[in-house]
């Protein structure tokens, strides 16, 4: 089912975030490869593993994301009803009170525009709801990093920096907010 579509005063239509519906695996591998082809240093995943994966395993992940009660994969259309990001809010079992956001990305054309801050939101109200009291992440630190946005989102820098993967020489910085 698609989000409601709203307009700003200038008439503009908004962008609206849905959940990921178990049959869209081919949009979110679509989305995830264009994410991690254009910002290889943002993820603690890289486009050659997941340009590997089977035809399978994009299906596995997003049904059992779509239909779980601690996962909201999202997608986020702008007001044309194009996709244009992507993210993923999941509450561990063994800590149901934290959330943690991975996956956030933003066509390059459409950022500036709300985007980045409507699947944010989006997330936040998801974890809140979900009974969680608490969003973690970790951030890309580097050129082009969204930590920035995270700070003015109200996330705090809790904890040392660390690689964003083995061996890689990209570090992250974790980040906390309170719900």
């Amino acid at each position: 089912m698609k989000g409601s579509s709203v307009s700003n005063a200038s008439g503009t239509p908004l962008p609206t975030v849905r959940r990921f519906q178990a049959q869209e695996w081919a949009l979110y591998r679509e989305l995830r490869l264009a994410a991690l082809g254009d910002a290889p240093h943002a993820f603690g995943s890289t486009l050659a593993r997941e340009e590997a994966f089977s035809e399978q395993e994009w299906i596995t992940r997003i049904v059992t994301g779509a239909t779980s009660k601690l996962d909201f994969p999202m997608v986020v259309e702008d007001g044309t009803g194009r996709a244009v990001g992507l993210g993923w809010v999941r509450i561990e079992p063994a800590d149901t009170r934290t959330a943690t956001l991975y996956q956030v990305w933003v066509r390059r054309e459409a950022r500036r525009e709300g985007i980045g801050l409507a699947l944010l939101d989006a997330a936040v109200q998801w974890a809140r709801t979900a009974g969680a009291g608490v969003m973690e992440l970790h951030v890309a630190i580097g050129p082009a990093s969204a930590i920035e946005f995270y700070r003015r989102a109200g996330f705090e820098d809790v904890g040392a920096c660390s690689p964003m993967r083995p061996g890689s020489e990209q570090f992250q910085q974790p980040m906390r907010r309170l719900l």
